[in-house]
């Protein structure tokens, strides 16, 4: 097994850094209008609206679209090497959209298993009411892992010195 010695990034921009910010950013942006067009097309079409499957589709679309935004943002932290500030890097760490993504990605699975199973249990596991509490039930799990990704974050960077983690010392064997 052989290592290689990566340069450092001292405050210089490579071609490849930009290429690849700018290849996230561009996918960003084009992810974003599709979603966007998916988000118009079930609003404005209340037929669509009107299926719960749907409601929890627009719900994915929004999510993807807030984590599009944030990919833009990462993308130029990529083109430009840098966070600009510590602390902005960690509030768009604090955007939990994949959480919110996947637990409603499993509500939704669910919602179409007992649409498909029992069309009598969907009508009140599913009703206009707990379509709502499906929501917000996702919602505050996402704000859950909000609050608590930070505070991991900096609870590990307040370790003392002299403390060593199971990270620090594979780092150093590579």
């Amino acid at each position: 097994m052989s290592t290689v010695d990566v340069p450092v990034h001292e405050g210089i921009v490579f071609k490849e850094d930009i290429i690849v910010g700018l290849i996230v950013i561009l996918l960003s942006f084009f992810i974003l209008i599709l979603n966007l067009l998916i988000i118009r097309i079930i609003y404005r079409d209340k037929e669509l609206y009107n299926l719960n499957s749907y409601k929890f589709m627009a719900g994915l679309a929004c999510s993807d679209s807030i984590q599009c935004v944030v990919h833009v943002v990462t993308g130029l932290f990529t083109c430009f090497q840098t966070t600009w500030h510590p602390l902005f890097a960690k509030f768009l760490g604090m955007f939990p959209c994949y959480i919110f993504y996947a637990v409603l990605t499993i509500v939704l699975s669910l919602n179409r298993l007992i649409a498909i199973a029992s069309p009598n249990t969907d009508q009140w596991l599913f009703s206009r009411f707990a379509v709502k509490m499906w929501f917000l039930v996702s919602f505050v799990i996402a704000m859950f892992f909000a609050t608590a990704v930070p505070a991991c974050e900096v609870s590990r960077s307040r370790r003392r010195e002299g403390e060593r983690g199971a990270a620090d010392l594979w780092l150093e064997r590579t």
